[in-house]
C-alpha cells in the first residue's frame, strides 16, 4: 500500500481526487487543507508521496516543499496546480520537486497523469529507503509469499507487512504500520529481540548469524500465544549502520492449546 497525503486548500476536490488515486486499491490517501495540517499529519505518521497545491493562503506548496527539503526530508513531492507557470514551475524544481502537474486537460488525462506520477515517485523513493520495500523487492512479490514479513525502521517501527502478517496479530494493515513490533510480542520475547539486535547492531552478530531463525513469541487474537521462527536481516547504509530490518516468519504456526 502506497500511502500519499494530499494537501489542497479546496476540500471541493478532495473526493474526486482521492477515488481516482485510491480506486486500483493500491494507494490510501490522507487530506488535509494547509502546510501546517500537513506538519501534523506527518509527525504521526510516514507517506511515500506528498501532492500539495501550489497557491493556498498563508503558505504556498513551495515555500512548503522548501521547508521539508531543508528538514532533511527526501519524501517525493507533487506541485499539482491550476494556477501554475513556467517561474512557478522552475521554482518548484529549484525547490526539489519530483514532480510538476497542472490541473490542465480532461479529468481522465489529468486523474491518469497524477496516478502515474505517484506511482514513479513512490518506486523512486523505495529504492532510496530499501526497508520500505525489504531491500527492493517489489510489493507484488511480498504480498505473494505465504510467510508473514515484517520490514521494520531502525526503532523497530512496521513501515511494511504483507498480508499473512496481519493474521497474527488480527489488525488491519493501516493499524499495524508504525506500531512497534516489540508491541506484538510476548514480554520475554520482546526482550530476547532486543537483546539479539543489540548483537547485531555492535557487530558481535555476522550476517549469517543474524538470518538464523529467532524464536519468537507473538500475542495473537484473543491473547493466543503464537511461536514462530524468525530471521531477521538488516540493512545498513553506507557506514554499515542498520537502516532498518526484515523479519521473516517460517510458515508453520504452532500454537498454545486452549
Amino acid at each position: 500500500m502506497i500511502h500519499v497525503l494530499l494537501v489542497d486548500d479546496e476540500p471541493a476536490l478532495f473526493p474526486v481526487t482521492k477515488l481516482a488515486l485510491e480506486k486500483d486499491g493500491d494507494v490510501q490517501v490522507d487530506l488535509c487543507v494547509s502546510p501546517a495540517d500537513a506538519r501534523t499529519l506527518l509527525e504521526k505518521r510516514h507517506y511515500q508521496v506528498i501532492i500539495s497545491d501550489y497557491d493556498m493562503p498563508g503558505e504556498d506548496g513551495i515555500t512548503f516543499l522548501r521547508h521539508l527539503r531543508e528538514s532533511g526530508d527526501d519524501t517525493p513531492f507533487i506541485i499539482f496546480t491550476g494556477k501554475g507557470n513556467e517561474t512557478v514551475a522552475m521554482e518548484a524544481c529549484n525547490a526539489g520537486v519530483d514532480y510538476y502537474l497542472t490541473k490542465s486537460g480532461s479529468p481522465r488525462e489529468i486523474f491518469c497523469r497524477l496516478k502515474e506520477c505517484v506511482m514513479r515517485a513512490s518506486w523512486g523513493y523505495r529504492l532510496r529507503h530499501p526497508w520500505d520495500i525489504a531491500f527492493t523487492t517489489p510489493l507484488g512479490v511480498l504480498e505473494t509469499l505465504p510467510m508473514p514479513v515484517f520490514v521494520l525502521d531502525e526503532r523497530l517501527h512496521i513501515r511494511y507487512l504483507n498480508r499473512p502478517a496481519t493474521r497474527i496479530s488480527g489488525m488491519k494493515t493501516h493499524d499495524l504500520e508504525l506500531l512497534s513490533f516489540n508491541s506484538l510480542l510476548e514480554k520475554n520475547s520482546s526482550r530476547e529481540l532486543i537483546v539479539f539486535l543489540e548483537h547485531v547492531i555492535g557487530g558481535s552478530e555476522s550476517e549469517d548469524d543474524a538470518t538464523c531463525p529467532v524464536p519468537l513469541v507473538f500475542m495473537g487474537p484473543g491473547g493466543r500465544c503464537i511461536r514462530m521462527e524468525c530471521s531477521i536481516l538488516p540493512a545498513r547504509d553506507e557506514n554499515g549502520r542498520p537502516t532498518g530490518f526484515v523479519v521473516t516468519c517460517k510458515e508453520r504456526m504452532l500454537r498454545d492449546p486452549g
